[in-house]
């Protein structure tokens, strides 16, 4: 075999190359009525036979277009003779008979092609609109799903063969084909997920080229967009498969490009050296290798001596500083595994805090910890159900008696999908499973409900302080590492050395002091003033609003996009290289680090039309990558980018600009619940309570399902009872109140919304209480029976701090009003847990973030 066919045969047994199919693949198949598919200038003379000869246009109009589509079909120029139809008003006709002649494509049983069905492909991108494939697929029974522009269900759980449509399918003929230079231009545009969809599978692995010489304009300029932007693909590989390339320039690209291969053969030929060369059966590891997942043995095997460890220097966490005990372990982490330990359940291990804290490295000990303790460990990022069902299929072969743990760091947002399809579905062979976890403290309360009400999570909060116990540990740890060589700066004493960190009191910025002899804000503010216009810094802002956003990272196809004036401008290779030190690019994803210490800095001099642009475009990127429901990291991005209390929390932009954004991103939102919620918010917080209403009916239009919208519609009616109450409007306010006080005890009662319980029960008491202030009535004796009964319908394990302190102001309301009776009960319950009450905001109940899957 020459070179060329090994790294081929090498491809298909140690990876999953993406495959994309030219009109090559369907050489020699029928139509449904037994007509072989035409092809290229074949096809072009066809249609200008069928649309102006059998089926001219209007007299004028064909006196006037006859010239231009005789030379198209001379020159078998099926884009342009496309581009003239359509100028002429006639796309319709024209699709309608492309309908027509590649429907029912079949092929002769006997064809190499049927051993397509042989290897497991992940994706299959295809230019032709037939269905030669599919039907192939269902004849030999290949579990497959089709994806052809018609909002198709985006979920793969059991990892079926993924066909996409590139341009069509005669299957979905109403959704248009893409022939003309007007639909590859719109096919160009980032708004087509397929598109985004072939860029992703390009950038991020091999890719087989069958029966194509890549002529199509749309497809030649996603992969000049991929190498001129400085990602690197160079371990990657590509495979043209083709008999002969008659373009010049594709001859050149391939022969001047490393890994770039032609293989002269025909689609048979490749299919029949498939099912002969080529040995299908994959390790299931194996592929979960290649989609990520990380094994702590396989780390550790590879582990080499003499490392040279640069953590305290500001740098990321590597799996050798946790062998080699470069980590200066937090006081309170060994108490918190043993408590994972002898829980003896399924459970996850949640380590929350601030950003860049050193929560990271806590989840990376703690993993190592429970490897030592005999757990198979791992880190796999599942941002799936695809890939956590290949995950619970690669477990479920162990032996039995396996102990598990996996870190998928910030994984806070997939807490429902990872507790229904793994933690609850964990096979009967594993003794335990323990899922880690590291986010920022807002993205753990918004989603934390379905663990704390099924008893499956340990939880560990830790911050960036140094206390003197904490400051001992660091001592013996840096005098162990011979890192106290800054006497200038800390002393050289034991208890200078102490004094000193407990001073700083920072364990990031004590690292990095010591390290580089001064702070490590102090030296990124310095650096950012010299950059105001740089491109590389105008991406890093991008970053840093995304992250505030708890947007940890984002995949790095997409990083260009977000600033559409800097977009030809951009390139990766030099972004990463500048910001070395504060990016993390792991897995094709990126993400800023460190951003507490440098978030003042980096937003100095961000105004709103920056950052409405940025999550428009993060929006824009989102558009047609899930569907209502769906928990993937597109639905992440799309909602973390448009939750408005967060936004306002965070002061990026006022209300005004964010109902701006809402309505500039309506075609990307209008299709989910969660859009039409958060406008309904921001009308809420206007004060246009008719409008808010309009909204969140709509969204439970979208998902009647959905105790988001339902929520907000009750909360809604109660609030605008408040507001008019106050502006001593008093006409409608009892009727409003009313309403929504009978819809949010609907909720309440209703155990399909269970988990919602307790939201729903602070909501009622803090509007009732505003309600009859505000009216200086006290509240009818009925609704305060009903409000004790719900309390006291809860177990204590229920209690966190918010629905204490709304617990507590309900006590304080019934003594103030002289009815102290009606709380006795409640107190007798709950008296231990009441005066554990902490100060909390509203932000720490984010109600409009609690949905589940019905």
């Amino acid at each position: 075999m020459c070179d060329a066919i090994l790294k081929l045969k090498l491809s298909l047994e140690e990876k999953t190359p993406a495959l994309l199919l030219g009109a090559g693949f369907s050489y020699g198949a029928k139509n449904e009525r037994g007509e072989l598919l035409p092809m290229g200038r074949e096809l072009t003379e066809k249609l200008y036979k069928y649309m102006f000869i059998m089926n001219p246009p209007e007299e004028d109009i064909l006196e006037e277009d006859k010239e231009g589509a005789e030379r198209y079909k001379e020159n078998g120029d099926l884009k342009g003779l496309c581009g003239l139809l359509r100028d002429e008003g006639r796309v319709d006709e024209r699709n309608k008979y492309l309908t027509s002649i590649f429907s029912g494509a079949t092929i002769d049983k006997k064809s190499k092609i049927y051993n397509i069905k042989n290897y497991k492909w992940d994706k299959i991108f295809t230019l032709n609109i037939d269905c030669l494939l599919e039907n192939i697929f269902e004849q030999e029974a290949v579990s497959y799903r089709v994806w052809n522009r018609d909002n198709d269900d985006r979920r793969n759980t059991y990892s079926d063969t993924v066909i996409i449509k590139l341009h069509g399918c005669v299957n979905n003929a109403k959704a248009g084909y893409i022939f003309d230079d007007q639909e590859y231009i719109n096919f160009l545009n980032d708004d087509d997920c397929f598109a985004r969809d072939f860029g992703d599978a390009y950038s991020k692995g091999d890719m087989i080229f069958i029966g194509t010489e890549f002529q199509e304009d749309d497809l030649k300029t996603i992969i000049t967009k991929y190498g001129s932007k400085g990602y690197d693909t160079s371990a990657n590989n590509y495979f043209f498969v083709c008999p002969q390339i008659n373009s010049v320039r594709l001859n050149r690209q391939i022969r001047n490009t490393t890994n770039f291969y032609w293989i002269p053969w025909t689609a048979e030929k490749f299919f029949d050296f498939l099912y002969d060369n080529v040995s299908v059966k994959k390790d299931i590891k194996k592929i979960l290798l290649e989609k990520g997942m990380r094994s702590l043995d396989d780390i550790y095997k590879e582990k080499g001596k003499g490392y040279e460890s640069k953590l305290y220097m500001g740098y990321e966490s590597q799996y050798a500083d946790f062998f080699d005990e470069w980590d200066i372990i937090h006081p309170g982490v060994v108490r918190f595994e043993e408590k994972i330990i002898n829980s003896k359940k399924n459970l996850f291990a949640v380590i929350y805090g601030k950003s860049y804290v050193g929560k990271s490295c806590i989840a990376k000990r703690v993993l190592i910890d429970l490897r030592k303790q005999g757990f198979l460990a791992f880190e796999f990022n599942m941002r799936s159900s695809e890939y956590i069902h290949l995950f619970r299929e690669y477990i479920a072969q162990l032996p039995e008696n396996t102990k598990i743990a996996v870190l998928f760091d910030e994984a806070t947002f997939y807490f429902n999908l990872l507790y229904t399809n793994l933690i609850d579905k964990c096979p009967s062979n594993i003794k335990q499973l323990i899922v880690i976890t590291s986010d920022n403290s807002s993205n753990y309360f918004a989603k934390r409900d379905i663990l704390e009400s099924k008893h499956c999570v340990e939880t560990f909060k830790t911050d960036e302080h140094i206390s003197c116990f904490f400051a001992e540990e660091i001592y013996i740890k840096l005098k162990d590492k011979h890192w106290l060589n800054k006497p200038g700066i800390l002393g050289s004493k034991k208890s200078e050395i102490k004094n000193y960190a407990i001073q700083v009191n920072d364990i990031i910025e004590f690292l990095y002091n010591i390290s580089h002899g001064h702070g490590f804000e102090a030296h990124y503010e310095d650096m950012f003033t010299l950059l105001t216009h740089d491109v590389n810094y105008k991406y890093l802002q991008a970053l840093a609003v995304l992250e505030v956003l708890g947007l940890g990272s984002i995949t790095t196809r997409i990083l260009p996009s977000l600033i559409k004036s800097e977009c030809n401008n951009f390139n990766f290779a030099e972004f990463k290289k500048k910001f070395d030190e504060i990016l993390l690019v792991s897995d094709h994803r990126v993400k800023i680090r460190c951003l507490r210490l440098i978030q003042k800095a980096i937003f100095t001099d961000m105004n709103k039309e920056n950052i409405i642009n940025i999550l428009e475009e993060i929006v824009r990127q989102t558009y047609g990558q899930f569907n209502e429901g769906d928990i993937n990291e597109w639905s992440e991005i799309f909602q973390k980018a448009l939750t408005v209390k967060k936004i306002l929390k965070e002061k990026l932009l006022t209300l005004e600009d964010i109902r701006e954004l809402l309505n500039n991103v309506e075609k990307y939102g209008e299709n989910y619940s969660f859009y039409w919620i958060q406008r309904g918010i921001a009308a809420q917080k206007a004060n246009e309570f008719d409008l808010a209403d309009h909204y969140f009916r709509e969204g439970i239009r979208i998902r009647p399902v959905s105790y988001q919208a339902r929520h907000a519609l009750a909360k809604n009616l109660m609030e605008r009872a408040v507001e008019q109450v106050n502006n001593m409007n008093l006409s409608y306010a009892a009727y409003y109140m009313d309403e929504g006080i009978r819809e949010m005890k609907s909720i309440i009662d209703d155990s399909a919304f269970s988990r919602g319980y307790k939201y729903s029960l602070h909501a009622l008491i803090d509007m009732s209480i505003k309600y009859f202030n505000a009216c200086q009535k006290i509240m009818e004796f009925e609704h305060m029976k009903y409000i004790q009964s719900k309390i006291l319908h809860m177990s204590t394990k229920e209690l966190d701090t918010c629905i204490l302190a709304e617990i507590q102001r309900y006590i304080d309301y019934c003594i103030y009003n002289g009815c102290s009776k009606i709380c006795e009960p409640i107190i007798l319950k709950h008296y231990e847990k009441i005066p554990l009450i902490k100060e909390i905001t509203e932000q720490d109940y984010l109600i409009e973030n609690l949905d589940w899957e019905s």
